[in-house]
This record gives structure tokens, C-alpha cells and sequence, in this order.
């Protein structure tokens, strides 16, 4: 994206309540991951690294939450901590000490929770790392995220890359997990009688929200670039014919290789006087 638009989504969000949480912060800016420094073996415990990091204050902290099986014996250091989010604070990462009690594999999950503010919000999220323990090889599988959400009141929401997805509850889906996106299925132009023939005979871009039925849960027009070079939002009464108009339109939901989840499209709504 261009950055003068980039620069004109921020402005325009500014005055809009909500608007800059949908449409700016679709990236994480925070992680909880883990890493084994030294692999477990008979008489010999193994060390496990955890590391969390957030682009937040240098004095925000957050809550972590580690679950090692019971056949996974802790030895050494704290699995419930709460520890400072800035990557170059002291308690930012830590240590685990532990040992299996037989060969096998074993799954290692962990969870972050971060309160912000009220404005802000809470982000969430979780991992998962697998463990080998033979009796002539071990092995590491490298941890990854399960999901990564923000939660503001009552509203949850999913970290979709360009854009927060609201979702009705917590789900273990991060945007990579997606291997369908949503899709146009039927659309149709508007009419706008009150509009003049400059803004009546063109096209806006709608933002379109979709739960995991591939129903409409929320619709944004987007700004677009006028040529003086200005970004700008297109009239009021195109966005809201452009609005009754998608109440026409059918959507398939996104998917991943399991089911239908929550997500956004982009569309092209052609209006007319």
C-alpha cells in the first residue's frame, strides 16, 4: 500500500470511533514462543527457553501461562509468571528445567495475555512445541502460534494480517491456517438517485466482514486516492448505496483445511445515478 495512503487511513480513522481498530493493527505486535537449549537425555534433565516480547510501553507486562504434561517433570523455574513485555527486559525470558519420566512424545503449550488499557484492549495468544524423547534420538519440533486475538469490551477479535477480524469466540486459527478465502458469490450495482453524476457514475471499495457462514457482520468504504493526490473517503450517500446494495450480494466464508472461519474481503461496488 502506497504510503500516502497509509498515512490517510490513520487521519481518517482518528475520527471515527472503532474505525482505526478495524482497519489499522492487523499485524501482532507481540509473542510468546519457547525453545529447547538442551535436549533431554537418560540421567541428563532438558532445558526449555521461554521468550516473550511486545511492542508495547516499557512497563507493560503481561501474564504467561505454561502446560507441560505431567510425564514432563519440572525440576527448575516457573511455568505461571508475569513478566515485563519489552524484548530487552531482564524477566523477558526465563528458563525450565525438566525431565521426562518415560520415552514418548510430548506436547508443550503455553499462553500470553496482555491488558493494555480499556481503550486498547487485551491481546491474547498461544503456542504449542512437540518433544521427542527416544531411547536413541530426541528431537524439537519448533514451537508456533495456535492464535493471536485482541479482545475490547465484550467484542473478540482475530489478528488477520491487514486487518482486526471480529470473531464470535476464541479459535485456534492464525491467518497462515487459512488456505480459502472468502469470495464473491453473487453481486449486483447499486442506484444512488441523490448522488451527482461525478460520484454516481464510479466505483468504492468496500471493506466486508464476514462471520464463518460467509454472512456480512460489518461493511467500511475506503478511502481512495483523488488525482490532486489527497486520499479521501468517497460521499456519504454512495457509501450507504454501495451498503444497502451488499445486503443483495452472497459470500462464501473463508476456510481452513478444516472448516469455515470469520474473515474480511475486499469488493468493487459499481454505482450508478
Amino acid at each position: 500500500m502506497p504510503r500516502i495512503v497509509c498515512v490517510a487511513l490513520m487521519l481518517l480513522a482518528a475520527g471515527r470511533p472503532g474505525y482505526a481498530l478495524s482497519i489499522m493493527g492487523g499485524q501482532p505486535r507481540f509473542e510468546l514462543s519457547s525453545d529447547i537449549l538442551q535436549l533431554p537425555a537418560p540421567g541428563r534433565p532438558g532445558v526449555l527457553r521461554v521468550f516473550v516480547s511486545g511492542s508495547y510501553a516499557p512497563s507493560q507486562v503481561g501474564r504467561v501461562e505454561l502446560q507441560l504434561p505431567p510425564d514432563l517433570v519440572v525440576i527448575r523455574g516457573e511455568l505461571t509468571r508475569t513478566v515485563h513485555t519489552h524484548p530487552d527486559s531482564a524477566d523477558s525470558h526465563w528458563d525450565v528445567v525438566f525431565q521426562p519420566s518415560h520415552y514418548g512424545l510430548f506436547r508443550i503449550t503455553g499462553s500470553l495475555s496482555v491488558d493494555v488499557d480499556a481503550r486498547y484492549g487485551r491481546d491474547e495468544m498461544e503456542f504449542e512445541m512437540e518433544l521427542y524423547a527416544g531411547q536413541d534420538t530426541t528431537w524439537e519440533r519448533p514451537s508456533h502460534a495456535l492464535r493471536y486475538e485482541r479482545v475490547v469490551g465484550s467484542q473478540r477479535y482475530r489478528y488477520g494480517g491487514d486487518y482486526l477480524v471480529p470473531i464470535a469466540q476464541s479459535e485456534r486459527v492464525v491467518i497462515d491456517d487459512i488456505v480459502q478465502p472468502a469470495q464473491v458469490v453473487q453481486s449486483a450495482s447499486a442506484t444512488c438517485g441523490s448522488c451527482s453524476l461525478s460520484e454516481a457514475n464510479g466505483s468504492v471499495r468496500m471493506l466486508v466482514f464476514l462471520d464463518a457462514s460467509g454472512e456480512i457482520v460489518e461493511t467500511r468504504a475506503l478511502p481512495r486516492e483523488l488525482p490532486t493526490g489527497q486520499v479521501a473517503l468517497p460521499d456519504s450517500d454512495v457509501i450507504a448505496a454501495a451498503r444497502e446494495t451488499l445486503r443483495n450480494w452472497s459470500f462464501s466464508a473463508s476456510r481452513t483445511a478444516t472448516m469455515p472461519v470469520a474473515d474480511f474481503v475486499i469488493v468493487t461496488v459499481d454505482v450508478r445515478h
